[in-house]
């Protein structure tokens, strides 16, 4: 079969559709001859064209972040499949080295200030992770889950399927309907000036590259198009797959090589030989533009005489505006444009990408400098309307207050990119790239935060908070793309990496966050100003902390990570990761070198004109890229790191793809399709991929009940009918609702009921009390009672018609107070406590540090046990708590309407709430949001919380511990002469005589309460069945500290496990301040006691308890229930217009 003879490869595969059919001038038109297509030219070993690498380079990474980096298999190092006791120990060994207390023996030393928060936000980190995989678990219903099931391919195989099934069922009818609603849309302009003119113009563009496709696959040929077709996939992938992986190790043997030979500059021609393809001798012959080399935007053949160079050099008339737009466009279309560039005074040189990747690597021009800085002319635009995307918006938004869309916007900005931002030099642009490194990641924001930055009143702060997205991804693509564009127009293919040079932009920031930097009392300080400038400006950097955060120095590098997650916890897994750290130094190593080779050679130039421009911009560049070279050495790639440390590993391997890529001429339409610039289908495009994220993220996290909620369509593929809740009795709407029945609920509700609002108080627990309750032990329970897995024990004052011969405080032990006895709210309050016997003064002794003690500290405790303090809030307030009822589900409806779903027993309610209604949430910060398995909130209602609020409130954590009360009779002697032991060491940190410290009355048994420290808590915390290994270890250090007390000898013992003891991080991560006085302004202006969740209408969700307050303890309960009160009072003024009571 005849046919044209094919071109010098340009795009390692099929030959390409792209620039069209060229039609040649007359001079310089030459006839092709034709020849006969060989076996062994069907059957090439090419791989595959550049854009289908560029696509699933895309894919490749997307996947990357989502499996490999984010998912919570990947954070806690556990493989496929995942049970329930895998969680356990991985986030037992992820705790050992992040978790605030098990770091100082990690260390052998005293932590940093800096070290222990980068160990709080790994540990956070696992936490989430854990939670996650544990839901998993619990909706599957089975004992073990896959981690990734494919979930991303086959969500994009479902799109194909959709959208071939919607294809399939047009008929010829529906297509000339459509045809003709385009037309008549067009001629009556019915979408606005504007927007027809895009159309048509977006039309235009469309009709051109499907003639062009259609006219390519004519001259190709049936039989041609078929086989070629059919090699390009079956042997593509395999090439492809060896030139990415050994093309760093060429590359770097190539300037090896280069590096040894005879030193010359720069700005001379480079010595030729059979290793380095370099510009062949010009000559007078006219290029020969093929037809496939014109669809691939092939430079081949481009070539012209020595008279034309030199008349050319000649010429000094200066060059305008629009003949060099002229000529940046024809170098970057390629082809037969570039063939009419280089006639108009192009660098002379150019020549055909050589075959083969070593020749690829070794191709050189005559005049380096020269063919680097027209690269970096033609090049530019498209360079500053990558970096610039996200912050043009930005300065919109914080100038104006909005941001403008549009296309008379775009018009100004594309002018103003071209026009007014003077050409730069190449290593400008290396600069300007690794600059954008530094700050990408502080630039993110989303559309709801511009939404509610331009909605707001008064003093507006519009808060950036960059997480990985799709857009990141795009970004390593695209320097990719753009180190490719450069090579092939420069015709220099051993040139340093752009995406090193971004990611040397990254590493710069993440070692100005590294410990030592950090601790720099300068360093603090001037992170502290630009921060408090910058909030001058109405810019707060939100997470900041959370985005640097990495793994290494014994902190967070003994587990997770996702080479665990593939292979397990052994030596394979570090080797591989050691392995892989290497491969992926190569390119920037070798951009070191270069950039240092380069700095060399600028050095001996000086004192010429604008050379120590250059060797200031080479040195820079240099230290960047070693710097990137060194945190890579120190970085532990086989653990779990923060969003920016994965930012940077993917654009690490975005170098090895950039110098895939640089092997192909990927000039010509096809490059500016893939490009998207600007094109209308672009924010399509970029909506379709970001759904198919958030769905594939939502099942595979196992939200699918939210996904569905906010995509009523996806309840078909969901499958099966929803769930309907048993519906039960429930009492009337409340004016208030109050979840929990702690002091700080209990309290509250006592303050509205007595101003005359109407409070409806939930609790799950089946007492009051919260973390300040009581055990009762009643006469049937038997010696060695260890209860159920449960969070809160029952009450000493249940019904029941057993006596209760003994009680002990699970919970807190005793209160204690440095405020004055006439103090205007907490005085009257231990007045009454007193008065009722609720309370009384601690008479006994303190052996060991005292936490809480002090000259002016007044310790109290309670006869009948802390618990009986709420019971008494509530008896005054003459509410009646439900307990035992869980609030399941809070949600906010179109209509303004609270939604609630709660349950008890079996039942479960829907309730609807119109306002005006209150809902104060004083539960733990974890379970509001969601963070953890056991009784999450779910529900609508974060949706409204400010995103800057919830960030905040992501930091809060609390301190676990296991509490044990001994029970022994009556023949029982306590042998100390102390009331109360502290430990600064072991597993037991606090004993107590109980019964003694109450001052008991009418108990026949005596009660000892131990807590163990909160290292214990934390390795234990996950187990099934902790209580009989925590209570083993917590007796075993007994004997050893208490040796005098029997404890074989105990009649019963109760072991409960608190989850959330005591708040170790308030909001917004803060510690509490712990010596705190209710009237301290300065304290209490940070720590406001109430945080306002939401409000939508006549709707208010408030959250209040002592994560909110100056610090944990009774009297911050009682100071945010005040609070919370005054906020309450405020509301109901405000929307019913009715005054009330005072509170």
């Amino acid at each position: 079969m005849a046919a044209v003879a094919p071109a010098p490869r340009t795009e390692g595969g099929m030959d390409q559709p792209g620039a069209g059919p060229q039609k040649p001038a007359a001079e310089d038109a030459v006839p092709r001859e034709a020849q006969s297509w060989t076996f062994g030219q069907y059957i090439r070993w090419r791989p595959l064209p550049w854009w289908l690498c560029f696509f699933g380079g895309i894919f490749l990474l997307t996947k990357f972040q989502l499996v490999y980096n984010d998912s919570p298999c990947a954070v806690l190092g556990t493989p496929d499949p995942v049970t329930s006791a895998d969680v356990k120990k991985a986030f037992r060994s992820m705790s050992m080295c992040t978790h605030p207390d098990r770091i100082r023996g990690r260390l052998k030393r005293e932590p940093t200030k800096a070290e222990l928060r980068r160990g709080e936000i790994l540990f956070n980190r696992a936490s989430v992770a854990k939670d996650e995989l544990t839901k998993m678990l619990k909706m599957s219903r089975k004992k073990e889950v896959m981690c990734y099931q494919g979930e991303m391919e086959m969500a994009i195989m479902a799109c194909f399927a959709q959208a071939g099934s919607m294809l399939s069922s047009l008929g010829m009818g529906d297509i000339f309907g459509m045809a003709f609603d385009l037309f008549w849309n067009i001629v009556t302009f019915e979408a606005g000036f504007f927007n027809t003119l895009l159309s048509l113009l977006w039309l235009g563009f469309v009709f051109r590259l499907v003639k062009q496709f259609v006219m390519y696959l004519w001259t190709m040929g049936i039989i041609r198009g078929f086989v070629a077709l059919v090699t390009t996939v079956v042997i593509g992938p395999v090439p492809t797959l060896i030139n990415f992986l050994f093309l760093p190790v060429i590359r770097m043997a190539v300037f090896i090589n280069e590096f040894l030979r005879p030193e010359h500059s720069d700005a001379q021609p480079a010595p030729a030989d059979d290793a380095r393809v370099t510009a062949p001798p010009v000559t007078d012959t006219t290029p020969s533009v093929s037809y496939t080399a014109g669809l691939a935007a092939s430079t081949a053949g481009v070539a012209v005489s020595k008279e034309d160079v030199l008349r050319l050099r000649q010429r000094k008339k200066r060059e305008t505006d629009e003949e060099k737009d002229k000529k940046n466009k024809a170098l970057l279309a390629g082809a037969a444009e570039a063939t009419a560039a280089l006639k108009e005074g192009a660098p002379a040189g150019l020549t055909p990408m050589p075959e083969g990747a070593w020749a690829c690597v070794a191709w050189a021009h005559k005049e380096p400098v020269k063919a680097r800085q027209a690269a970096a002319t033609a090049v530019q635009f498209d360079l500053l309307l990558i970096l610039t995307k996200p912050v043009i918006p930005l300065c919109m938004l914080i100038a104006s207050g909005q941001v403008w869309n549009g296309l008379i916007s775009s018009m100004v900005i594309g002018h103003a990119l071209r026009k007014w931002v003077p050409q730069m030099s190449y290593e400008a642009h290396h600069l300007l790239v690794s600059s954008f490194g530094v700050v990408h990641t502080l630039l993110g924001v989303s559309a709801s935060q511009v939404e509610d930055y331009a909605n707001r009143e008064g003093t507006k702060v519009l808060h950036l908070a960059w997480s990985w997205s799709f857009k990141d991804v795009l970004s390593v693509m695209h320097m990719c793309q753009l180190g490719a564009t450069v090579t092939a127009m420069s015709s220099l293919g051993n040139e340093p990496s752009y995406a090193a040079s971004f990611g040397a932009g990254i590493a710069l920031r993440m070692a100005l966050a590294q410990d030592t930097f950090r601790s720099v009392g300068v360093a603090r300080m001037a992170g502290d100003w630009i921060e408090a400038n910058m909030r001058s400006l109405g810019v707060s950097m939100d997470a900041a902390e959370e985005v640097v955060v990495y793994s290494g120095g014994g902190i967070g590098d003994c587990a997770g990570g996702p080479f665990r997650m593939l292979f397990g916890e052994g030596e394979l897994a570090g080797w591989l990761a050691l392995t892989l750290k290497v491969w992926l130094m190569l390119m920037p190593l070798l951009s070191t070198l270069q950039w240092l080779q380069r700095t060399v050679h600028a050095g001996k130039m000086l004192g010429k004109r604008w050379k120590m421009t250059r060797f200031v911009q080479r040195l820079v560049l240099f230290l960047l890229s070693f710097v990137q070279v060194v945190m890579l050495a120190r970085m532990e790639l086989n653990a779990s790191n923060g969003a920016l440390a994965n930012f940077w590993v993917a654009m690490l391997f975005g170098c090895v793809g950039e110098s895939l890529l640089s092997t192909y001429d990927i000039r010509g339409p096809v490059r500016q399709i893939v490009f998207l610039r600007g094109m209308p289908h672009t924010a399509a495009c970029l909506r379709l991929s970001l759904a198919v994220k958030l769905i594939f993220v939502a099942c595979y996290r196992g939200r699918v009940s939210s996904v569905q909620g906010a995509y009523p369509g996806l309840k078909k593929l969901a499958g099966g009918k929803w769930r309907e809740a048993a519906q039960a009795k429930m009492p009337a709407a409340a004016q208030v609702l109050v979840v929990g029945a702690g002091v700080t609920g209990s309290f509250l509700a006592m303050m509205l009921k007595n101003a005359g609002v109407s409070v409806r108080v939930l609790d799950k627990a089946p007492s009051p009390g919260g973390r300040m309750s009581t055990y009762g032990l009643r006469g049937t329970q038997t010696a060695g009672d260890f209860p159920l897995d449960r969070d809160n024990c029952s009450s000493a004052s249940d019904l029941g018609a057993n006596p209760v011969l003994a009680r002990s405080d699970m919970g807190a032990q005793y209160i204690s107070t440095r405020s004055r006895a006439d103090h205007p709210q907490l005085g009257p309050l231990y007045e009454e406590l007193l008065r009722e016997k609720v309370l009384r003064q601690f008479e006994g002794k303190f052996e060991g540090p005292d936490p809480y003690g002090g000259a002016d500290v007044r310790h109290f405790t309670s006869p009948e046990g802390f618990e009986a303090l709420s019971r008494h809030f509530l008896a005054a307030a003459g509410v009646q708590p439900e307990f035992g009822t869980v609030l399941d589900e809070l949600s906010l409806d179109a209509e303004g309407q609270l939604q609630l779903r709660v349950s008890r027993d079996k039942n479960v309610a829907q309730e609807s709430l119109a306002g005006p209604v209150i809902v104060v949430l004083t539960q733990p910060v974890p379970q509001i949001l969601g963070q953890t398995s056991e009784d999450p909130l779910r529900g609508n209602f974060l949706d409204f919380v400010d995103s800057s609020l919830l960030e905040d409130l992501r930091k809060v954590q609390y301190s676990s511990r296991f509490a044990a009360a001994v029970f022994f009779d009556a023949k029982f002697k306590w042998p100390y002469d102390f009331t109360v032991q502290y430990f600064t060491g072991g597993d037991v940190r606090y004993v107590c005589h109980d019964s003694s410290k109450r001052g008991a009355t009418g108990e026949s048994m005596s009660s000892i309460v131990v807590h163990s420290g909160v290292p214990l808590g934390v390795e234990l915390l996950e187990e099934e069945e902790p209580f009989t290994e925590a209570w083993a270890r917590m007796r075993k250090d007994l004997a050893t500290k208490m040796p005098e007390v029997d404890w074989a000898s105990a009649s019963a013992t109760k072991v409960v496990k608190w989850r959330y003891s005591q708040i170790y991080k308030g909001i917004g991560g803060e510690r509490p301040a712990a010596n705190w006085v209710w009237g301290d302004e300065e304290v209490e202006k940070a720590k406001p006691g109430v945080v306002t969740l939401f409000r939508k209408g006549q709707v208010l969700g408030l959250l209040a308890g002592d994560a909110t307050a100056p610090t944990s303890n009774f009297e911050s309960c009682v100071y945010s229930a005040h609070r919370c009160a005054a906020a309450v009072k405020a509301f109901l003024a405000e929307v019913d217009g009715a005054p009330v009571s005072a509170i």
